[in-house]
């Protein structure tokens, strides 16, 4: 009897060991089971269609189900970020006008909400490229060639539109040498021929492209104006003894070519290491100068078959002028003007509208300035004006408040601020006439 006691103790001996090796210690117990996994069913979002202006933020509210989901992280995407962009935390800033998908993605689910914007578009030329609606635009796929990076550097000086075709002409850098050329969209740039030719405006009218511009004389000789038709330099008559010295403005009516720029009117080697350039203003028509003398044009602009042309007369000191056909008016300023100038102009329907300014008596700032139709709007104190263009009956002007002037750029729609280009010493200053397009 006693052996079989000591077996049965025995036996209970193992099992309770066993018990406690396989349930762990009082100190050391063994975990629970983790929490079962929960896969993501499907996703919404507060809205499925957005439709704002250009320029204008939208916030989307993703919801995952199942609420307990164990991972409820959301990606956003877009389809277009020329329209619309959206952050990681579905925040939309809608660029351009037209529609863009945004995609919300959960797990393996998907919600999308199409976004429209509405209004026009708005560019902005900058020595680096184009901003669209105050964004900046990468435009190596659109100006794209032997002058991208890492094949050289490319600047833009101006730029035009036609229908979606955009038009810049600017210089690449190629083997540590600038050439001057000019892009069309996605083309590889069209190189001028003379290397120390510099470039300034660009118009395109029945498929020809006219550039204006210089070839540069360095610091032992004046500037030569240059004009080129699809790379074919075109002749400068000079006015009097005065050379060309630049071209800054084109429109071409029908065969007739106009062109607005500079001649050289003296020229000084000061010392070994720089030289005084003395130069006034002319319009050429075809080549043949037919504005000058006490006449200073500044800008040309063609609306349907008249010729509208920009600048100031000297009498003796500048008085902003209107010519229509080279009939010329007189820009009102307010009592007190002493100096005034008229530096673009645009046509929009029956209007006409110009950009200037005026400087009053005892005062050693301008006051920018748009008059439409010889009514004159001033733009907000220290506002300096660089272009401007006119949509409909609305005026976009871009520029700089005085404090900021190279570092902030904005637009003014109708004189009221839209947003404003950071970065902006590099937006166009010293060219600046074709400096905004809208559309």
């Amino acid at each position: 009897m006693n052996k079989h006691l000591f077996s049965l103790s025995a036996v209970l001996f193992v099992m309770l060991f066993g018990f406690i090796s396989c349930s762990g210690s009082k100190d050391n117990p063994t975990p629970p089971p983790g929490p079962q996994f929960v896969a993501v069913t499907g996703i919404t979002l507060d809205r499925t269609t957005i439709t704002n202006d250009v320029t204008k933020q939208e916030k989307l509210t993703p919801t995952i189900y199942p609420e307990n989901a164990t991972v409820k992280s959301v990606t956003w995407a877009t389809s277009d970020e020329t329209r619309a962009k959206v952050d990681n935390s579905g925040l939309i800033t809608i660029i351009g006008s037209g529609k863009a998908t945004i995609t919300a993605k959960a797990g393996d689910k998907t919600a999308t909400c199409e976004v429209n914007g509405i209004g026009p578009d708005i560019y902005l030329t900058s020595t680096q490229g184009l901003y669209k609606n105050g964004f900046e635009l990468n435009l190596w796929p659109i100006f794209s060639g032997s002058g991208i990076p890492p094949n050289g550097r490319r600047d833009v000086r101006a730029f035009t539109m036609v229908n979606d075709d955009v038009y810049a002409v600017g210089s690449v850098i190629e083997g540590g040498i600038r050439r001057y050329a000019y892009w069309k969209n996605g083309d590889s740039p069209i190189v001028l021929q003379d290397d120390s030719s510099r470039v300034q405006a660009i118009c395109v009218s029945a498929g020809d492209v006219y550039i204006g511009g210089y070839e540069s004389g360095g610091v032992l000789a004046p500037d030569k104006g240059k004009l080129w038709k699809n790379g074919i330099e075109q002749p400068l008559d000079s006015y009097k003894d005065y050379p060309p010295h630049g071209v800054t403005s084109i429109a071409v009516l029908n065969d007739d070519v106009y062109a607005v720029g500079t001649i050289t009117t003296s020229f000084e080697i000061i010392g070994s290491g720089g030289a005084y350039t003395g130069f006034d203003n002319v319009l050429w028509k075809n080549g043949k100068v037919v504005l000058a003398g006490d006449n200073h044009p500044q800008h040309v602009f063609l609306a349907g078959n008249d010729i509208y042309v920009v600048g100031y007369i000297c009498d003796p000191l500048p008085v902003a002028t209107l010519w229509v056909n080279n009939v010329p008016q007189r820009l009102p300023v307010p009592n007190g003007t002493y100096s005034s100038k008229a530096i673009q102009v645009f046509v929009s329907g029956d209007n006409v509208y110009v950009r200037g300014f005026y400087f009053l008596n005892g005062q050693k700032r301008a006051i920018d300035t748009i008059w439409k139709n010889g009514v004159r709007q001033d733009l907000p104190p220290d506002f300096i004006s660089d272009s401007f263009f006119v949509h409909g009956s609305d005026v976009y002007v871009v520029g700089a408040y005085l404090e900021a002037y190279y570092d902030i750029k904005k637009l003014l729609k109708n004189g009221v601020e839209q947003y404003e280009v950071r970065h902006a010493y590099t937006i166009t200053t010293i060219y600046p006439l074709q400096g905004i397009f809208v559309k």
